[in-house]
């Protein structure tokens, strides 16, 4: 006779019976939990957010054989709004690639301005012949205009378009309130894109206006060197050099624009303030090639602007120098200078060559515009 449960009281054959049933309820129990988190994981990978989760028993009731295909969801993206890791990588390269792109062009335009400023014409005009490095160094011109407190050029528009002369603005003792006359040519040494010539088509088209640079961008630029136009010899009324007196030789353009001008005509220079250590030896190089000084202020504490007149070659005048030689000599205590020897010594001044006549040199007087790597 088998011995009983010493706990229960229980035969042996209804314990065996009593653990199977619990073994196996225990087992099935875990299994359904495990089928539970797997379909709970199913739903939250492949199912949009409130959607029932896919059965396959839903899907063989219906007559399917194969679950329904999941449901493509959008990336989630973090709470504060922005995106995911993998987008982030993207958009930071592209930022990356932009600046690297504005940087290769800025050191571009920083290789050519160097080199215009530091070199002759003759070389400046067979590197910016070409066009694509001509389109360098104006697009990284134009990046440097947008930071400037005015666009130089401008300045010299609104004199062309409200003043009788085409003097400056601030000349306000000369000022008068009047376009320019009919038929009167302006030569644009250094044009650019000729925004003058663009502006003045519009404003004053009884005007002319010759835009010179080495490359012609459009069909109003005439390409060639400055210091060797097509013009003939007292044509111009005005000769305009906006931030271009650049290469080495710029006494050169000078005298170019001395030969083109009509006497008594108009001269009008536009640099930036800091290449200069000394406005009144700039206007006494200038004065030299046979030009007189007429206005000279800066505008915007940024730029220095001039307004020279040609003098007639055949009268002799004195530059701003001599003429403080002169007012020294006209002491009230005698000493007076005779005007016979005045004009004898200008006649001989004026019969000496040019490089002779520089009081200055000109690489001191107008100093390269280098721009430092940021």
């Amino acid at each position: 006779m088998a011995k009983g449960n010493r706990y229960s009281g229980a035969p042996p054959s209804s314990i065996g019976a009593t653990s199977s049933k619990k073994h196996g309820a225990a087992f099935r129990g875990k299994r359904d939990a495990k089928k539970s988190r797997s379909a709970a994981g199913a739903t939250k990978n492949t199912t949009a957010p409130g959607a029932p989760a896919p059965s396959l028993h839903r899907a063989k009731a219906n007559g399917h054989s194969k679950p329904p295909a999941p449901v493509a969801t959008p990336l989630r993206t973090p709470a504060s709004g922005g995106v995911t890791k993998r987008m982030r990588a993207v958009t930071d390269g592209d930022a990356l690639l932009d600046s690297f792109r504005q940087r290769l062009s800025g050191s571009t335009f920083r290789l050519l301005n160097e080199q215009l400023y530091t070199t002759p014409s003759a070389f400046a005009n067979q590197l910016m012949r070409d066009r694509s490095s001509y389109d360098d160094y104006h697009q990284g011109y134009r990046q440097q205009v947008a930071m400037w407190p005015v666009n130089p050029v401008q300045i010299v528009i609104e004199a062309l378009q409200h003043d009788k002369r085409g003097r400056f603005l601030e000349n306000v003792a000369k000022h008068i309130p009047s376009p320019l006359p009919a038929g009167w040519v302006i030569a644009d040494m250094g044009c650019g894109d000729a925004s003058i010539a663009t502006a003045m088509a519009k404003s004053a088209p009884h005007t002319k206006i010759w835009s010179f640079d080495f490359c012609a961008t459009n069909e109003n630029v005439t390409p060639c060197e400055m210091s060797h136009t097509p013009l003939e010899a007292d044509t111009v009324d005005v000769v305009v050099f906006c931030l271009s007196l650049m290469s080495t030789n710029y006494v050169d353009y000078l005298k170019e624009a001395h030969r083109i001008l009509k006497a008594g005509r108009l001269l009008k220079i536009v640099e930036v303030r800091s290449r200069m250590p000394s406005e009144q030896k700039f206007i006494d190089v200038v004065e030299a090639v046979g030009f007189k000084c007429d206005f000279w202020a800066v505008t915007k504490s940024y730029f220095t602007i001039f307004d020279f007149v040609k003098v007639d070659g055949t009268k002799p005048v004195l530059s701003s120098r001599q003429q403080k030689g002169r007012d020294a000599a006209n002491t009230p205590h005698g000493n007076r200078v005779r005007e016979e020897e005045i004009e004898r010594r200008m006649k001989k001044w004026q019969s000496l060559p040019l490089e002779e006549r520089l009081p200055h040199a000109p690489g001191s007087v107008l100093l390269p515009c280098i721009y430092k790597r940021r």
